[in-house]
């Protein structure tokens, strides 16, 4: 907006939600104001979401997700940055024995039985995800960075686009 551009914000999933190109600085108040106040944590993204991103002009792009499912970041024609958000338990389970899981897309909950082996799976499988993504935004020279749901993550963030 400093240099007379336009902004505009897409939420990507099921209800894909496009506020259109403007310049007015007061809009992005309406930006977040939407992200806070709607239920995005109950939508999934698929690999046509990210392609979908093509279809607008080269813009100045921030993919952010929690990125648990693969995802393919090549051909894409923006200006890219990509934020993993998450919080530290769901990388480090601090328990064995029962719990109760609920999927944020569906909300069916599950009991499961946390054992060592199982909790070791579950952080193999997150690091497998992580070292992809990681991979890709090497490869396509992507700005990456993690911001942990407890970080204070401005200063991560002027890092990212530095």
């Amino acid at each position: 907006l400093e240099e007379d551009n336009k902004i505009e914000c897409i939420f990507l999933g099921k209800n894909k939600k496009i506020f259109k190109p403007t310049k007015n600085k007061k809009s992005v108040y309406s930006f977040i104001d939407y992200a806070l106040n709607s239920n995005y944590l109950k939508e999934d993204y698929t690999q046509k979401d990210i392609d979908f991103l093509n279809s607008f002009k080269k813009s100045l792009l921030f993919i952010i997700g929690d990125f648990y499912k693969p995802v393919v970041l090549k051909n894409l024609k923006h200006e890219t940055y990509v934020i993993t958000v998450r919080d530290k338990f769901e990388e480090e389970p601090k328990f064995t024995g029962y719990t109760e899981i609920v999927d944020h897309v569906s909300l069916n909950s599950i009991n499961v039985h946390f054992t060592k082996s199982a909790i070791n799976k579950l952080k193999n499988h997150i690091n497998k995800q992580d070292n992809e993504i990681i991979s890709q935004c090497k490869k396509y020279k992507i700005p990456y960075t993690k911001i942990y749901t407890d970080e204070e993550p401005v200063y991560k963030l002027i890092k990212l686009v530095r």
